[in-house]
C-alpha cells in the first residue's frame, strides 16, 4: 500500500484489492513522506471487511514471515 492509496482513490484501490485478493496485499508506508497513521487511515477508509483489513495491516506479513 506504500503511498499508493491516496493517488489511486478509495474506489479504485478497493476494487484492485477485491479483484486480486486481500491476501496478496501488504501494508507499507513511504516514511518520511507519509506516516504510518496516514497509511492505516487510508486502508481503513476503503470499506473492506474487517478480515481483509487485518490481513493487509499485519496478518499477511506475519504469514509470509512465519511469525
Amino acid at each position: 500500500t506504500s503511498y499508493a492509496l491516496p493517488y489511486l482513490g478509495a474506489e479504485r484501490a478497493a476494487g484492485m484489492i477485491r479483484r486480486h485478493g486481500p491476501e496478496k496485499v501488504l501494508f507499507g508506508t513511504d516514511v518520511p513522506w507519509a506516516g504510518q497513521a496516514d497509511g492505516v487511515r487510508d486502508v481503513k477508509s476503503l470499506g473492506l471487511p474487517a478480515e481483509a483489513e487485518e490481513a493487509i495491516l499485519g496478518g499477511n506479513a506475519r504469514r509470509l514471515l512465519g511469525l
